[in-house]
């Protein structure tokens, strides 16, 4: 609210105008279910890039909880990836997992390679009776890379998602198709990430992040020697429609380095048209690149 003096309007005795207007800045009201997955790769420790992307990801996390309207409004999976994603070790016994013996069974640190192709892409549930759909293990002896976490609450879960990023470290190769499909699995719900509701009131978003071209998976190295990083970028490519076609708006990161036709194909249209898709050429910019995302994403608006 404000006054202005008058000109005209003083001569007949109005020497002042109050002049009052009124804003609500709100939200739609369907839930969100955001998968970060977030490239954890040995070419992160350059550059800044894992620690600016840490600081990123806190910021975006202070920011959902701050607007949350309660425990089940915001919730946030993250998929730390490398050539592999790593769950927790205790799951050795589920059904959908696949170990090459019982010894394997017993040293599993929790690390997961590709499902058998068409599999590799998609979220699909795994089947016992069928042994490609099932998760293979991975004989991994160290425990670097950071645990998924299945989604959570940003108001009631907010310190296991900040450990989670806490605990990232930057080692090892680079397999996007793992990360996207794994970030996919932590949207559809059931196992082996289970927390998902689905439904018309939730709005499901993927930020996919990476600083580098495909490397390796489980049919190709290209990180230790020499590969078809090609048919790597296949693989991401059918990843990146299952989580379009599962109805995922999906963002994705170039930091840096990387494969850019690769990563803008992968993402979303925008209501402009343009893919959703950002090129950060400074690892600093991260942090504003991830306030935009979450501003377009909460939608705020002026409502009366």
């Amino acid at each position: 609210a404000a006054t202005m003096r008058t000109a005209v309007l003083g001569i007949v005795g109005f020497r002042e105008l109050t002049l009052e207007s009124s804003a609500e800045s709100t939200w739609g009201a369907k839930k969100i279910e955001l998968a970060l997955v977030l490239d954890n790769t040995g070419s992160m420790a350059s550059r800044n890039k894992m620690q600016e992307l840490k600081a990123a990801s806190h910021d975006l996390l202070r920011e959902l909880r701050r607007v949350a309207l309660d425990a089940d409004a915001i919730r946030v999976s993250i998929v730390p990836f490398d050539s592999h994603v790593r769950i927790d070790p205790g799951q050795r016994n589920a059904d959908w997992l696949r170990f090459a013996d019982s010894a394997q069974r017993a040293a599993w640190t929790g690390y997961v390679a590709d499902r058998d192709q068409p599999h590799d892409a998609g979220a699909a549930r795994a089947q016992t009776a069928r042994p490609e759909t099932l998760y293979p293990a991975a004989s991994r002896t160290d425990t670097d890379l950071a645990r998924v976490r299945p989604l959570t609450s940003v108001v009631n879960g907010y310190g296991a998602l900040t450990a989670t990023i806490d605990a990232m470290k930057p080692k090892g190769c680079t397999n996007i198709t793992i990360g996207a499909a794994w970030g996919l699995a932590s949207l559809a719900g059931g196992e082996p990430l289970p927390g998902a509701t689905g439904g018309k009131d939730v709005e499901r978003i993927m930020i996919l992040l990476t600083d580098g071209d495909n490397t390796m998976n489980r049919w190709v190295n290209d990180c230790t020697q020499r590969g078809d990083r090609a048919r790597i970028d296949a693989r991401t490519r059918a990843a990146c429609g299952e989580v379009k076609g599962a109805g995922v708006r999906l963002y994705t990161i170039r930091v840096i380095e990387g494969n850019a036709g690769l990563l803008r194909d992968c993402a979303s249209v925008g209501a402009d048209g343009q893919p959703l898709y950002y090129d950060v050429q400074d690892a600093a910019r991260l942090r504003p690149v991830f306030q935009a995302i979450v501003t377009e994403i909460l939608g705020t608006r002026l409502t009366h």
